[in-house]
């Protein structure tokens, strides 16, 4: 039961952090916004920016732009999303999932032809580090530029590896026609543990008190532009929690099982009980304390296993996994306090409610009957 937990919660934890990482948890929108299709500007730092990036929750607020083309490289053709970032933008994650090189620098006081591309990408299109490559974008007209490789991530999430790569937020304002302080959307990233839905109203009233100049805002979760996997994990969660309820059940039983083994070698004792003047509910206690008393080190056993087992794996990852399937390429595992405590308190209670059933045989006992037997 903690096994599934863990493994459950951690393909929970690696999967969301991964898109949470790559687009923030909420993003703040023109209406009718499409990363993959035109693309309204906005005023990047609104009247409220300033409270926003200091509201409780809220991690970081970054300003970005995306923007599609085409790359083509000795024959091979790719199509490809430039997400363009600014010189604040915080590098933390990329630098987790970096494979090789460096992260690009935006810093300069010119644009900066530098990108991160993603593995794969630079993988199709014959890249290495240093390479040079010539990037068509398609509108009104082709307008041409020329990038320069600096280094490559890998998410192990297709919706991310084979689609987008980083870019000089500049070099898209100028491709696009925009001036220094437009940009595309606002991407709130929450603090860990925070739920990125309790913002919202938040958001809403935030920006119904926004100032007239400021641009009309529309947030929304990043858990609906990704819904298949949201769904596949909420699928993932169910099966879960059918697992941990038959665990409960059989191991529920089999406890019934040994407590009415145990009753039917004492019978003559309830009965000697009985007669003395004992409750039937005190003698039923004495049964199912007993029990517990078993279930307690059951539990204690399963429990020192299960940590034994999140601990190896956690540190060395003996299972691996394939990537191109689960999105992580090992055995995620993550157990918070709150979820080992959740289920060993769910499985004591209901062990403790289901060893009740056996001690209606103690109810029935005629200590007349089981005294004349002796």
């Amino acid at each position: 039961m903690m096994g599934a937990m863990a493994i459950a919660n951690g393909f929970q934890y690696e999967i969301k952090s991964k898109i949470s990482g790559f687009t923030g948890d909420i993003l703040m929108t023109s209406p009718g916004y499409q990363m993959m299709g035109e693309q309204h500007p906005i005023q990047g730092r609104p009247s409220y920016f300033e409270t926003l990036a200091a509201t409780p929750g809220v991690a970081a607020v970054e300003q970005v732009a995306y923007l599609a083309g085409v790359v083509r490289n000795a024959g091979e053709v790719q199509g490809i999303v430039f997400k363009g970032v600014d010189s604040l933008y915080n590098f933390s994650f990329f630098e987790r999932h970096l494979v090789e090189g460096r992260l690009p620098d935006y810093r300069t006081p010119k644009s900066s032809n530098e990108v991160l591309l993603s593995e794969r990408i630079a993988n199709q299109l014959g890249l290495q580090l240093g390479d040079g490559f010539t990037v068509y974008f398609v509108g009104d007209r082709i307008r041409v530029r020329k990038f320069h490789l600096v280094g490559t991530y890998s998410l192990g999430m297709n919706e991310f590896d084979e689609l987008f790569a980083l870019a000089d937020l500049r070099q898209l304002q100028h491709l696009m026609g925009w001036s220094s302080d437009q940009v595309a959307t606002l991407e709130i990233h929450c603090q860990p543990g925070k739920r990125a839905e309790n913002l919202l109203p938040y958001l809403d009233e935030l920006i119904t008190k926004a100032n007239n100049d400021d641009p009309a805002l529309i947030p929304q979760l990043v858990s609906k532009s990704y819904r298949h996997i949201y769904d596949w994990l909420a699928v993932l969660e169910m099966n879960v929690l059918i697992i941990l309820v038959l665990m409960i059940i059989v191991s529920g039983f089999n406890m019934v099982s040994g407590l009415l083994i145990l009753l039917f070698e004492k019978i003559k004792m309830i009965g000697l009980l009985k007669a003395l003047g004992m409750r039937t509910a005190k003698i039923c206690q004495v049964f199912v304390f007993r029990g517990m008393r078993i279930v307690l080190v059951g539990m204690g056993i399963g429990n020192l296993i299960a940590g034994l087992f999140c601990m190896t794996q956690a540190r060395w990852k003996w299972f691996s996994l394939d990537e191109s399937n689960y999105f992580v390429d090992h055995l995620p595992i993550h157990l918070p306090f709150s979820s080992w405590l959740f289920v060993n308190l769910s499985a004591l209670l209901a062990i403790f409610l289901i060893l009740w059933l056996p001690t209606l045989f103690i109810s029935r006992v005629s200590p007349a009957k089981t005294l004349k037997a002796d």
